[in-house]
């Protein structure tokens, strides 16, 4: 069992203070890596990311990874970066199944299991237990955006967030799927893609059937079940909790349409809306019933098709004996019980 003694400790940062945090900004501010990899969208992965440029081979390094480019001058440091080779965890945390190979590791992450917060923000309710942390909520605060991307509009202010947006205008994928057609740029979005074939979901929501594999997801789920929103438009009544979609929102506002589909007249703002519609112009379905001869491309459709051989509906009136499978079909059913008109002849 491992016993941490916790300090608790109040940054106070306000916004016009935020020059603070420059000393862990700025040597991304001109970083030639960062403006190489900005220029250069189909950079190597190894060449950026684990820095195997030719200056850095010059250098001599005494212990040397046979099974990567890892190289230090150090043995205890080479003898711990074996142990990722090997699989060994020989750190393990007593609360949760997290193990690491490093004991300091080890030490952070019990943080997590501490209900007390070491570093609190002044301007918002976000806390941590790491100072890092806190640095990096507090360029949240700032309009101030360091890195730019040279392909796009996208900017941030961390070095490995603009690594790997610039993926995103590559056509390499350099994960893929072995169970289906599914690619991707980063190891994690595999990992978590994986679980979909699983069919194993880690968080369910305590108020519904909702569940998924992501605790971020759950969290914005969550915020569902709240009337508190977030995020307000300033120019209708239109309200979120995700920043992203107001920003998606305030496109309407402008007439502006960012993807457009290249086979008919559908334009949207959101990637995923398009791909979606592009499923629209397949000749194949993907997805087929076993009961019947009904087939689609969605298999959120699929799941909803299959309800009805099954007699089961999902969304009931509380006014008349009206059932239905999709959370829309119920509202617009709804107005048929309301002395409210929506539309009106002229």
């Amino acid at each position: 069992m491992c016993n941490i003694e916790i300090k608790e400790e109040t940054i106070d940062i306000k916004e016009e203070e935020l020059m603070y945090v420059e000393p862990f900004v700025s040597n991304l501010e001109g970083n030639e890596s960062a403006q190489e990899i900005s220029e250069n969208p189909e950079i190597e992965i190894g060449n950026f990311i684990e820095g195997n440029n030719e200056e850095k081979d010059k250098i001599c390094k005494k212990f040397l990874c046979p099974f990567c480019h890892f190289g230090t001058n150090r043995n205890n440091d080479y003898k711990r970066h074996l142990k990722i080779h090997s699989g060994e965890k020989q750190f393990k945390c007593p609360q949760c199944d997290y193990a690491s190979n490093d004991k300091g590791n080890l030490s952070k992450h019990i943080l997590i299991h501490s209900e007390n917060k070491v570093f609190k923000c002044s301007a918002c309710d976000y806390a941590c237990n790491h100072r890092g942390n806190l640095l990096r909520h507090l360029l949240t605060h700032s309009k101030t955006k360091i890195l730019k991307c040279s392909q796009c509009e996208y900017s941030c202010n961390r070095k490995e967030s603009l690594t790997q947006h610039m993926f995103t205008h590559s056509k390499t994928k350099l994960f893929k799927c072995s169970e289906c057609e599914y690619s991707c740029i980063l190891k994690h979005r595999l990992i978590e893609h994986m679980l979909k074939h699983s069919g194993v979901k880690l968080f369910k929501c305590s108020e519904c059937e909702y569940s998924c594999n992501l605790k971020y997801s759950l969290t914005h789920h969550m915020l569902t079940h709240s009337k508190i929103k977030l995020f307000k438009c300033t120019d209708c009544d239109f309200a979120c909790n995700k920043n992203s979609d107001l920003k998606v929102h305030l496109l309407k506002h402008k007439n502006i349409k960012l993807f457009q589909c290249p086979d008919c007249s559908y334009a949207c703002n959101k990637r995923n809306s398009l791909k979606k519609h592009a499923l629209v112009h397949l000749t194949t379905k993907l997805f087929k019933c076993s009961e019947c001869e009904y087939e689609c491309n969605f298999k959120s459709r699929l799941k909803i098709h299959l309800l009805k051989h099954k007699n089961v509906k999902l969304f009931k009136c509380n006014s008349c004996d009206f059932g239905c499978n999709r959370k829309d079909s119920l509202e617009r059913h709804l107005f048929t019980h309301s002395e409210t008109k929506k539309f009106n002849c002229s």
